[in-house]
């Protein structure tokens, strides 16, 4: 976990309650390890209650 100016901590300490922030890292990242709780990306979205993941869609080009 990172502090940076104005206090912003990075990454976000509820990342992975997020849809919003895990369905759109799934593409980029799946692997990526949280430094503090220590799962994947593929970990946290797979733990997130699908209700959550309901209303994200992607854009369209």
């Amino acid at each position: 976990t990172r502090l940076a100016p104005d206090r912003l901590i990075l990454p976000h300490p509820r990342l992975h309650e997020r849809g919003f922030v895990l369905v759109p890292l799934m593409d980029v990242a799946p692997d990526w390890r949280h430094p503090v709780l220590g799962q994947t990306v593929r970990q946290m979205h797979a733990a997130l209650d699908p209700a959550d993941l309901s209303e994200i869609h992607p854009v369209a080009d």
